[in-house]
């Protein structure tokens, strides 16, 4: 899972096995940190996700040859997968749908993911964050730690993290 190859001792995920799921979870932890410290003073943080899209990084995986015979695949699992978005534009529904929220009356825990319906309607849904208190304080010192590092000029090139 997303949560068990996050490590806070391990930010920069030099030790594991799922860079992209791991730094993924870090800023879901660090944006309830972030609430948890700071809504008292109306600053807020919310995530957002996508959903699977296809762009020109993705594109470089394959040759493109490649992907036109997967179209018919990824035409399948857009019918079957709401949050599989395929263009930029319906994975951006949900960051454009938060700059339109008030703050205030969203879920401080929840990560608010772009959707697609079979019709290809765009929604935006909630899922609530699977983070505890502690690994949100952990990753808050951590982070902390290390600005205060960079604020009296040392570096953490010998740190090892």
């Amino acid at each position: 899972s997303i949560k068990s190859s996050f490590n806070v001792n391990d930010i920069q995920h030099k030790n594991g096995q799922d860079p992209y799921g791991s730094s993924k979870f870090g800023i879901d932890v660090m944006s309830v940190a972030l609430n948890e410290r700071l809504n008292k003073q109306n600053i807020y943080s919310h995530t957002c996700c996508p959903g699977l899209v296809l762009t020109n990084l993705t594109s470089a995986i394959f040759p493109m040859w490649i992907w036109y015979m997967l179209l018919p695949f990824f035409l399948l699992m857009r019918i079957l997968i709401s949050n599989f978005n395929m263009t930029p534009y319906n994975g951006s529904e949900s960051l454009v749908w938060l700059s339109k929220q008030n703050p205030k009356k969203l879920d401080p825990m929840a990560r608010y993911e772009s959707n697609t319906s079979f019709l290809w309607k765009r929604y935006v849904s909630s899922r609530k964050l699977p983070v505890d208190k502690d690994i949100c304080d952990q990753l808050f010192k951590e982070c902390d730690s290390l600005y205060q590092m960079f604020k009296r000029g040392e570096t953490i090139d010998n740190i090892d993290k």
